[in-house]
This record gives structure tokens, sequence and C-alpha cells, in this order.
């Protein structure tokens, strides 16, 4: 299949393969650089990756698989970014690669451990990173973030990922990767990779991290500050903590424990990557 030219093309042919999609806003160019579409612009908490609450209000929840919901979702005018909802909806696991924060050196380093990933359908992201995307195995895989390893996140049941073609908030787009088109088959996930997806979403402790009590405690340096905000504010939300007040919680501790201090509006898209009910809210805070 050669690959389409329109995000509803994209949108529908993922939908062709049985993925659950929905429209996210995109990034815009500006004299100062890209910000978000929305309306929030340049101060957008979760840039170019929440949904667009007139076609999704409820986010992934939206997602849809239906044919003619999905040409609506993207007819119009504008550009939309592509999400494509993870899990059991989507028959999809997805191992995200984050490079800026070291994702492609864990993953060299788990491969020759354990062996090559298989060839699968995968994509470049807009940041430089990766989606390798593989069949869901039928029992629950988590979402987590660093647990196999720093820059290396795990996309499962109630997760999403943007997807082709859509634009990242640096300006780059999400592409289909060399050598690789919608025919691609997709691969299940080798033995060794579901075990550690099926470790990441439960008990970290048995993958050798430390615990949250001790992260909070200590002094975070470059390379470990995203994935252990990740984990800190994944616990906060999982004991019902409001994300308002783990917002603010994260940014005392951005500021007083990394060395040095991640861009707040990076603190605050981690928020609303765990929580996707938390998008609504922190983009409408003052």
């Amino acid at each position: 299949m050669s690959a389409p030219f329109t995000p509803k093309d994209y949108a529908l042919a993922f939908v062709g393969l049985g993925m659950a999609v929905f429209p996210a806003h995109t990034a815009r160019k500006t004299a100062e650089g890209y910000i978000c579409n929305c309306r929030f612009g340049a101060v957008c908490k979760a840039p170019a990756k929440h949904p667009v609450a007139q076609f999704a209000p409820r986010g992934l929840k939206d997602a849809s698989k239906d044919p003619a919901i999905v040409r609506k979702m993207f007819g119009g005018f504008g550009f939309r970014n592509v999400a494509i909802a993870t899990g059991g909806i989507s028959g999809i696991v997805v191992l995200d690669v984050d490079a800026k924060n070291g994702g492609y050196e864990s993953l060299t380093a788990l491969e020759a451990q354990h062996g090559a990933l298989p060839p699968t359908l995968n994509f470049n992201t807009g940041g430089g990173g990766k989606h390798y995307v593989f069949r869901h195995p039928g029992s629950e895989i988590r979402n987590s973030a660093g647990q196999l390893g720093s820059g290396l996140d795990v996309r499962g049941d109630g997760g999403y990922i943007v997807a082709p073609p859509s634009r990242h908030i640096s300006g780059g787009l999400y592409q289909l990767a060399e050598g690789c088109d919608l025919d691609t088959p997709i691969a299940p996930p080798p033995a060794w990779l579901l075990r550690l997806m099926q470790q990441s979403g439960g008990n970290s402790a048995s993958l050798g991290k430390p615990t949250v009590a001790n992260l909070v405690r200590g002094t975070l340096p470059g390379g470990q500050r995203n994935t252990s905000i990740t984990r800190i504010v994944g616990h906060l939300l999982a004991k019902r903590v409001d994300p308002h007040i783990c917002l603010d919680l994260m940014l005392a501790f951005n500021e007083a424990r990394c060395n040095p201090p991640l861009d707040a509006s990076e603190v605050a898209g981690i928020v609303a990557s765990i929580d996707h009910r938390a998008f609504t809210q922190l983009i409408n805070r003052p």
C-alpha cells in the first residue's frame, strides 16, 4: 500500500488496519517558531498532542474505527494530527523510543542482552524518536514511561500515540520508517519484550528501579529527569491526587531537584500524557 497524503487518508488507512483514531491538535509555524494550533498557542501545556475537543471531547475515549465518523473528524479545512488509541481497542501495543532521553541507547542495550526486535510496522516521530508497533497479546498491557530503560515508554491499554503524517511541536513530521509501508506486517512482541512490558505496568521494583520515595529525595541529573518525573506523577495520580496539585508539586520538585530543571511546559505535558482526563483541566489552567 503506497503512503497516503493527507491526515484523513492516513486516518482511514489506520482504520483499515483495525485501529481506532481521533484528531489531535498540530503545530503551526510563527515568526518565533512552532506553537500549538489550539487557542492557547504558545502557552499550551501539551502542544501538538492533545485531542481536538470539537471531535474528541473525551479524548481517546472518542477514538473511532467507523470510516464515516473518521471522515467527519478529519474533514473540512485545516491540518490535524492523527492519534491512534493503543491497546486492545486497536489490537496494538507500542514501544516508544524517546531520542532526547537516551531511548536509542537503552534499546541497543536491551537488544544486546535479549536479541534484536523483529521487523514490524514502525514510524519515525517528529521529535527524532521511533514508534515500534506490535500486535496486542490479548491480555492487558499498561502504559509506562522509562521503566524498560531511560527514554523507553510503553503505550498499551488506555494510551495513544501520535502517528504519520502529524507535525511535532519541533516542526518535524511523523513518517513511516525507511523500508516500511502500511502493508508491513505487525509482529507480535518478542517474548522478552512482552515480559518486560507486562512487568513495567506492575511492580517497578522487579526491574531494578529505585522506589518513588528514593527518587523524591535525590537530585536528578539530565537523562533521568523526564523518566523519574513521569514515575512520580504516575504514583501521585494513581493515589487520586488532583492533577492541578500534582502539577504544582512537580513544578516545585523540578526546580528543587532537577539539574538542570526541565522546561515547565514539559513537566505539564508529562502530567497530561499520563492522565488524559487532565488534558482539559491543564490547558484551561490560568
